[in-house]
């Protein structure tokens, strides 16, 4: 019960696509290998439910390290526009982000 984020929702996307949470393509590499690359669709999909079920904050913190970090960046732009276009918490919520080991 201690630290800024003690009370905060925590949602965990993991990074298992190789597109540092951006792609949106099928690469066949070789005949015995192909990658899809669905790191965007999974994220919005999941921040799509996110946004829509759990209440908005008064903060909302996007983080992530190495790759991670990369998505948070991209991310938080996409988050913050969801927020106004749609008037959620009549634009009181202050958003950050923080990537760790990324750039």
């Amino acid at each position: 019960n201690e630290g800024p984020y003690h009370n905060f929702t925590y949602v965990y996307l993991p990074y298992c696509t190789g597109d540092l949470h951006w792609g949106n393509t099928t690469v066949r590499y070789s005949d015995t290998l192909t990658i899809r690359h669905k790191g965007w669709v999974n994220a919005e999909a999941a921040l799509n439910y996110v946004i829509t079920q759990i209440p908005p904050p008064p903060r909302l913190l996007v983080t992530g390290c190495s790759a991670g970090a990369y998505g948070s960046w991209l991310w938080t732009q996409w988050i913050s526009k969801q927020y106004q276009d749609r008037g959620i918490g009549n634009n009181t919520t202050k958003i950050f982000q923080m990537g760790d080991s990324g750039m």
